[in-house]
């Protein structure tokens, strides 16, 4: 059942934040148990004054496993010179795939989502053991941060322009009624009022023991990449369209009857068949090779050799 906007009102927010800091020991308790997301119950923690390091005990398996990927794509990085990546070293970001922006249901079913919302960007060292350590501070930069869809620059002036935090409240609440921002960049605005760190908030310690990351944890990261989801999207679709052309090549009555535009482009082009399917075959190659470059031995096709993808795919 949808909440009711209308019980979203400033008064209950100051209500909700009392209540919190009033039940410390039960927030504590509930935020334990990992039956929410990260974000959410280091968030409900935070607000309610709980300000306890955070280690790796208060993440769930999967989100832990995200953040061993997001160092995984990090280190690929260093590996390969990849220009692509662009975060310093020893940096882990924000997601870099074709994202549903920050959410409240974004990071309640996506664990890269959820890490962007409760980790962001951090650093990382290795030790001697070869443990990769994450350390970050749970904290808010200003007070109405970026990253929840595009708010328009009427509503980020009239939220801006309000002289008491309440007001701020209330003008955030009446742009999320109004469906012009969303409510995580509601809650995100009463985090940065009560966690900014230009409010005296001095962030809540994380340090993150994540023990080794693997070559599998590498391959993986690279799926986590808008551009890699691109670049195999176009793969496929080149492999398919040069199935056609050898199709085409095998019975050469069907150019006639399933294929009068592309004899069309062909003569146009004043291009021989044999000629544009090899043109097919290299731009295949091509991006195999781009993307062989840019994520070294954990690009799915290093060392392939191949030049089309039937045997791969």
């Amino acid at each position: 059942m949808p909440i009711d906007k209308n019980i979203i009102n400033e008064d209950n927010v100051e209500k909700i934040i009392n209540l919190l800091k009033n039940n410390k020991d039960t927030v504590k308790k509930i935020t334990d148990a990992k039956l929410l997301p990260s974000s959410y119950r280091l968030y409900l923690r935070s607000l309610s004054g709980i300000t306890d390091p955070v280690d790796e005990s208060f993440f769930k398996d999967s989100e832990l496993d995200m953040m061993r990927k997001k160092i995984g794509r990090s280190e690929i990085s260093k590996e390969t010179g990849d220009a692509n990546y662009p975060l310093p070293k020893n940096t882990i970001g924000y997601g870099f795939k074709d994202k549903k922006n920050l959410s409240v249901l974004g990071a309640l079913t996506d664990d890269e989502t959820n890490i962007d919302m409760t980790i962001g960007k951090a650093n990382y060292k290795k030790d001697k053991e070869g443990n990769y350590i994450l350390e970050d501070k749970y904290d808010f930069k200003g007070i109405i941060g970026g990253g929840y869809g595009k708010m328009k620059e009427e509503t980020y002036d009239k939220i801006s322009a309000a002289e008491t935090d309440k007001d701020i409240i209330s003008a955030a609440l009446k742009s999320y009624k109004n469906k012009e921002i969303p409510l995580a960049q509601v809650a995100r605005i009463i985090g940065g009022i009560n966690l900014g760190t230009d409010r005296g908030f001095e962030g809540v310690p994380i340090k993150i023991n994540l023990g080794q990351v693997t070559d599998k944890d590498k391959k993986e990261s690279i799926k986590l990449d808008k551009s890699y989801k691109e670049d195999m999207k176009f793969l496929k679709e080149d492999q398919n369209y040069l199935n056609i052309l050898e199709n085409i090549e095998k019975n050469p009555r069907i150019m006639e009857f399933a294929e009068p535009n592309l004899k069309s482009s062909l003569d146009y082009m004043g291009e021989s068949f044999q000629d544009y399917k090899k043109s097919i075959e290299k731009s295949i190659q091509d991006k195999i090779t781009n993307m062989n470059n840019q994520y070294g031995k954990y690009s799915p096709y290093f060392n392939s050799g191949v030049m089309s993808l039937k045997d791969v795919i």
